[in-house]
């Protein structure tokens, strides 16, 4: 289903003065649903494109593009009086922080919510048809919504992922509350707020980046490597995504096929006639001329860590992944990762100690601080004590 934009409750805010009202109403309730549309897969920079916000009844679909100045809604956002709710916070407050430089306080993420639960399905669409029989219409989560004017059906689906979000919030928080959950999924909340923002220079064109880069010999790197900035050269210049250009899978079927014409080009996965009718002379001649080049952009290498801080760290996981299937929620929800790798790196010695590691997660710390101690400390027989030189190892990112 998607709502209906029925104009007594539903608003389009696009310019200064909807704007103005809009503010004044949010600012008066106690908590706001929220939610952003971007344009990610369409464009090279890629930009907030709706921010969507519903209130005691009420719903904004608020338009940067057309609107002007939002910087106002800070004073929403990180007002510890207001609480906002999310699905799936995190990649909108990457997105909210890097455009518009807003700060938040007091959060309720109903994903993260349904994960501390346990809950196998926590996508909106599932957990609104699983709680309350409502089926969201999802024909809209990838299209282009910087296109202008928008659809009267993109509009509906933009209201529907905040009209429902404060009904659900309710029902995942008295479920906290009643599983004893609801303070280590506070610590997560909070967590969440402080998070950076999304980066604004969106890509960075390395090889290594590249699924499979660090397999091929160094010639075909240096091909790649070529062929990843002129990607990344043609994305920008026709603001598009990378993707849109070439593929990952496609940049490495040619730099290890090494076509020599634009026949044998063309039939290469992920390439095709329209790429070589564009770009095949170009693209052969930088597999060609950049396979000589001995010098080329080369990853970070950092130092392998010491047999005994990988022996705690696999020893801190498997207590994790116990600890979760006897509570039946993923094994992050017992312990984040990046504070495990923490605490498999330092090797606390005492509870004070594993407390430092553990102040941003304090009920975390009350409730399992003991075994993860213990579980730490505990060194077996089977562990290698590290007594050589650590080797180095390049660090990777995983493609998206």
């Amino acid at each position: 289903m998607n709502v209906e934009l029925d104009p007594k409750t539903v608003h389009i805010i696009n310019d200064t003065d909807s704007y103005k009202h809009c503010f004044e109403q949010l600012r008066k309730a106690k908590e706001v649903a929220v939610d952003t549309e971007s344009d990610s897969l369409f464009v090279y920079y890629e930009k907030v494109c709706l921010i969507q916000i519903s209130a005691d009844g009420q719903s904004y679909v608020i338009d940067p593009l057309e609107t002007g100045d939002l910087s106002t809604l800070n004073e929403i956002f990180a007002d510890p009086s207001i609480l906002k709710i999310f699905h799936a916070a995190e990649y909108d407050l990457m997105c909210l922080k890097r455009d518009f430089g807003f700060e938040f306080a007091n959060l309720f993420d109903t994903m993260v919510a349904a994960r501390m639960l346990g809950k196998k399905e926590f996508g909106l669409g599932p957990l609104l048809e699983s709680e309350f029989g409502i089926h969201l219409d999802k024909r809209y989560q990838k299209a282009n919504w910087g296109i202008r004017p928008l659809s009267r059906e993109m509009l509906q689906y933009a209201v529907s992922d905040t009209r429902f979000l404060g009904e659900l919030k309710d029902k995942l928080l008295q479920e906290l509350q009643e599983r004893g959950m609801l303070d280590m999924a506070k610590e997560d909340f909070e967590r969440l707020c402080r998070i950076h923002a999304a980066p604004s220079e969106p890509h960075d064109p390395v090889w290594w980046k590249v699924t499979g880069g660090v397999e091929l010999l160094p010639s075909e790197q240096a091909a790649l490597q070529g062929l990843c900035e002129f990607r990344e050269n043609e994305a920008q210049l026709r603001d598009l995504p990378p993707f849109k250009i070439l593929s990952n899978n496609a940049l490495v079927n040619i730099v290890l096929e090494n076509p020599s014409t634009e026949n044998s080009l063309r039939r290469l996965k992920g390439v095709g006639s329209a790429v070589v009718r564009r770009y095949g002379r170009t693209i052969l001649d930088i597999n060609k001329t950049w396979r000589r080049k001995k010098k080329i952009p080369q990853p970070v290498l950092t130092s392998r860590p010491a047999n005994g801080i990988l022996s705690r760290r696999e020893r801190l996981k498997n207590w994790r992944k116990n600890a979760g299937l006897e509570l039946d929620v993923p094994s992050d929800v017992i312990l984040p990762r990046d504070i495990l790798e923490k605490i498999a790196e330092i090797g606390p010695k005492n509870e004070t100690e594993l407390k430092d590691l553990m102040a941003e997660i304090p009920s975390r710390y009350q409730r399992f601080g003991k075994e993860i101690l213990e579980v730490s400390m505990n060194e077996s027989s089977d562990d290698v004590v590290e007594t050589g030189t650590a080797s180095e190892e390049p660090v990777m990112e995983d493609e998206h």
